[in-house]
């Protein structure tokens, strides 16, 4: 299997925080401090939160992803469109631990919230947004829930690393 293409230099953490399997530690060294800037989703490339928490996700460390993209959340602006956006992203990582965690109930429940937020940033017109081709994501989210499929990667447009 290919590694997830990365996005970002940055350090990948020493392990991922899983809510209820192990002590939270609020200072943890192993992850870097990250630009947290209020900058136009179409400058998404040089968004460092943002495609840092794209890095964590791909890699598993969903909390951590959660963490990066909701200080960027507080920056933008809950009720811009980038800021719903961030909001699904940030409840799709949550998601993802409550299926690690065997609450398929609730992951059910947040794959909902998550496709009414990004249906609405598509009826902004924006079908891909901040590299994002929204309805591919929705799809193959809605398959890993109902299907216990993978964990669908978030495919941006350019922007990799690795590319």
């Amino acid at each position: 299997m290919k590694a997830p293409p990365r996005f970002t230099g940055l350090p990948l953490p020493a392990y991922p925080y899983i809510p209820g399997r192990g002590p939270k530690d609020e200072k943890r060294k192993d992850i870097p401090s990250v630009k947290t800037e209020n900058l136009s989703s179409d400058r998404w490339r040089e968004n460092e939160a943002y495609l840092y928490g794209v890095d964590l996700f791909h890699h598993d460390y969903f909390y951590e992803a959660h963490e990066v993209w909701e200080a960027l959340w507080h920056k933008v602006g809950h009720k811009s469109v980038q800021g719903t956006y961030l909001k699904a992203l940030i409840q799709t990582a949550a998601l993802q631990l409550k299926l690690l965690l065997g609450d398929k109930k609730t992951a059910l429940r947040l794959g909902k919230r998550v496709s009414e937020l990004m249906k609405k940033v598509e009826t902004e017109g924006k079908d891909r947004y901040m590299g994002l081709r929204i309805s591919n994501f929705l799809e193959e989210l809605r398959g890993q829930v109902e299907n216990d499929g993978p964990t669908p990667p978030l495919k941006l447009q350019d922007g990799s690393i690795d590319e």
